[in-house]
């Protein structure tokens, strides 16, 4: 990944603190991760992020939200696809599906692309509460979004005009007590009526066990 002037990011990472279970889907990792250049330590998300033309780079939607100033919400750093240009990392199985030695199944592959996220927290599970207060605060952080009170839902819809689409307990972590929502990669249009059906968050960023969602 690139800083905005060009110049190259480096961080130094440890064994991730989440890790996919599953030889398939996104096998996303976490990272505690010093940045270099920053002196500081971040939080670095490795993934497989799926293609289709109206999945938003989490990226571009952190830049959204940071921009509109919408609460409860990590500031993201740096994202982008890994090497990227003609180099970009992608799946190639869907390339072999219709190979003569390739046994017809019907399933339908979709192409995913590595891709790096960095964000400026690192949060805790919402489940690690130290008290039932906490836990209720977090989510009303986190999920609040009646207009009396311009949280995470009501900007998001009316200054943002997406929607998180993949809300779970394991999408609201705690960072010095205050709730936030994270993983945005399955953001959603609001004027996007239609359905859309593909694979959902294989795994969550902690620090501590990895649980699937």
């Amino acid at each position: 990944m690139q800083d905005a002037d060009g110049s190259d990011l480096m961080y130094l990472v440890p064994a991730p603190v989440a890790t996919g279970l599953s030889p398939i889907g996104r096998n996303t990792h976490g990272f505690s991760a010093y940045d270099t250049k920053g002196d500081c330590v971040v939080f670095l998300k490795d993934t497989w992020c799926v293609v289709l033309p109206d999945i938003i780079p989490e990226g571009d939607v952190y830049k959204c939200l940071n921009e509109k100033c919408v609460h409860h919400v990590a500031t993201c750093l740096a994202s982008g696809d890994v090497l990227g240009g003609s180099n970009t990392h992608t799946t190639q199985t869907g390339h072999f599906k219709d190979a003569p030695w390739v046994h017809p199944t019907g399933t339908v592959l979709i192409s995913h692309v590595h891709y790096h996220l960095v964000l400026n927290i690192i949060a805790t599970l919402i489940t690690s509460f130290v008290s039932s207060r906490q836990v209720i605060e977090a989510t009303q952080d986190a999920l609040i979004g009646i207009k009396i009170k311009q949280h995470v839902l009501f900007l998001m819809y009316e200054d943002c005009d997406i929607l998180h689409h993949d809300l779970s307990v394991g999408n609201i972590m705690v960072h010095e007590n205050e709730g936030v929502l994270i993983d945005w990669d399955l953001t959603k249009l609001t004027h996007d009526l239609g359905p859309r059906q593909i694979t959902r968050t294989v795994c969550i960023f902690h620090l501590g066990d990895s649980h699937d969602s």
